[in-house]
């Protein structure tokens, strides 16, 4: 009886200890799941953060860029601007002085300004398709960084981007696909 009594103690013992060994495993394994989830929660939160960091990284230079296209656009206006005043006093210039010196040279003047009014207009309009063809340029390889900013961060910005964010539902598209692949 004292034999089976000692034994029957050991054995509720060992399940006793074996119960609390179990029981502070679980625990161990518990905290380091919120351990775990905390970390990645953390790092997801920095990711997101250096993803924005670089995000505004590149806004800032592509208005820098605008600033100093637009900079360069208006100081070359300026300076056709000035040109041409400069040719135009120096026509007129030269004008008083045919008319003075030659009253036969008259008609000749005449074509002359002509021919000369039709090669400036030529350029007037070679220089505004110029302009337009390069703000086609400039918004071409915006649309096309921003696409590629959307595609490469599609999977860390997917549920943060508002739908008004995007300029076009096919861009929407493109974001959704690209968030999917990841």
């Amino acid at each position: 009886v004292e034999e089976t009594e000692r034994k029957r103690k050991e054995t509720e013992e060992f399940n006793d200890l074996r119960d609390m060994l179990w029981e502070e495993e679980l625990e161990a394994k518990r905290a380091a799941d919120a351990h775990d989830r905390q970390e990645k929660q953390s790092r997801m939160r920095q990711e997101m953060m250096d993803a924005n960091s670089r995000m505004m990284v590149t806004k800032e230079e592509m208005r820098r860029q605008e600033a100093e296209n637009e900079a360069r656009l208006v100081n070359i206006m300026r300076a056709k601007f000035s040109a041409d005043e400069a040719r135009e006093r120096e026509e007129e210039e030269a004008r008083r002085r045919y008319k003075m010196q030659h009253m036969g040279a008259i008609a000749q003047q005449k074509e002359e300004r002509k021919q000369m009014y039709e090669k400036e207009r030529e350029a007037e309009a070679a220089a505004r398709d110029e302009n337009a063809q390069r703000e086609d340029y400039r918004k071409q390889v915006i649309q096309e960084a921003r696409k590629r900013l959307l595609e490469e961060h599609a999977s860390k910005l997917s549920g943060y981007i508002p739908n008004k964010a995007f300029d076009n539902q096919e861009e929407f598209e493109n974001f959704q696909r690209a968030a999917a692949q990841y």
